[in-house]
């Protein structure tokens, strides 16, 4: 049910932000989250950003646009949709 879900769904985001962390990009917040979170991708970033969305990969949000005191943030979403080789594939694609 709705439990297994919302669990499904923490421990997914949970593990992409671990993986992101581990690849060197900053979780800009420590609290505990759900579905979302914000990460800092490096300056220049937007390059990187428009070639994944090209290859129909999306890497977050950019979060300048709403709050200017976070440039180089992203906002990502992580639901029951997404596997983990998908959750893989895009921390492979940032590390390049």
């Amino acid at each position: 049910g709705i439990r297994e879900l919302a669990k499904l769904n923490y421990d997914k985001s949970e593990y992409l932000k671990s993986e992101l962390r581990k690849a060197g990009f900053p979780i800009a917040f420590e609290a505990p989250t759900f579905n979302e979170f914000v990460v800092e991708f490096p300056k220049g970033f937007e390059a990187t950003y428009s070639r994944l969305l090209a290859e129909k990969i999306v890497a977050g949000l950019p979060l300048e646009g709403f709050y200017p005191e976070f440039p180089n943030h992203y906002l990502l979403c992580v639901t029951e949709t997404r596997s983990k080789a998908q959750m893989d594939e895009l921390v492979s694609e940032l590390r390049k």
